[in-house]
């Protein structure tokens, strides 16, 4: 058995995690980040932790003036984060099998313009400290980001006509009450910001992922239970948006 080595993301998940997705748009101040999510900076000086970070390949770290501005960055530390999230995933054999094929695919696609753009404060602010706590949940949230684009080409390639606004809140819908029904602690606002956030320019862009191993497999694995359900889903879907609010 493969011997998993120390990782900042596992051990450190809620420091680590939290600035990470924060500095995953664009370079942002260290200060803001603290008052974003409040936590103390601190807890980043003490035993040179920030130095450890930014060795380490986590972050870009760069002065302006007197303020330091973070940049995440998908080095080796993620790469093996990635790897051990995986392996301990419970998510179907062929689908882990498959992602870890893909590490160098999809870890180059996590550190694209269309994948990084999502992660604006405006989602961010219905996160909290407590979703950061627990080692998998930054991998999830990728994952589940990546299940939007893939379903609705799932959608497409099932032959069902329907509209690209039905197919999008739909999908958004669907992944949501799946999580939810799976344990995961995402908010509803995330799923509501990748259906806002998918439009056929930033779907056209993210037809590579249909080049990957994961697709293959998560097509195999989805396309005969969404056949099966389609048509009664929609309908259950669309009653089940009138009992809650979306944002």
């Amino acid at each position: 058995m493969e011997v998993m080595r120390e990782n900042l993301f596992i051990t450190s998940p809620e420091r680590v995690a939290s600035l990470f997705i924060y500095c995953l748009e664009r370079p942002k101040k260290f200060s803001d980040f603290s008052m974003f999510f409040k936590i103390q900076t601190s807890l980043y000086y003490k035993n040179n932790f920030l130095d450890t970070l930014v060795s380490k390949g986590i972050f870009r770290l760069e002065y302006i003036g007197r303020k330091v501005y973070l940049y995440s960055l998908f080095g080796d530390e993620f790469r093996e984060y990635y790897k051990q999230m995986i392996q301990i995933s419970p998510m179907f054999k062929e689908a882990r099998n498959a992602l870890l094929k893909d590490a160098d695919a999809l870890i180059k696609f996590f550190d694209s313009d269309l994948f990084r753009d999502f992660w604006t404060e405006d989602l961010l602010k219905h996160f909290t400290r407590e979703n950061f706590k627990k080692p998998d949940f930054l991998l999830g949230a990728f994952l589940a980001y990546l299940s939007y684009p893939i379903t609705i080409f799932f959608l497409s390639e099932g032959g069902k006509e329907m509209d690209f606004e039905s197919a999008k809140l739909l999908v958004s819908s669907n992944l949501y009450f799946t999580m939810k029904s799976f344990g995961s602690s995402l908010p509803p606002e995330f799923f509501v910001s990748l259906e806002k956030y998918f439009t056929k320019e930033r779907l056209e862009k993210a037809l590579i992922l249909k080049e990957t191993e994961y697709y293959k497999a998560m097509k195999e694995i989805s396309m005969p239970y969404l056949k099966s359900i389609l048509p009664s889903l929609q309908n259950i879907i669309q009653k089940l948006l009138k009992r809650i609010e979306w944002p």
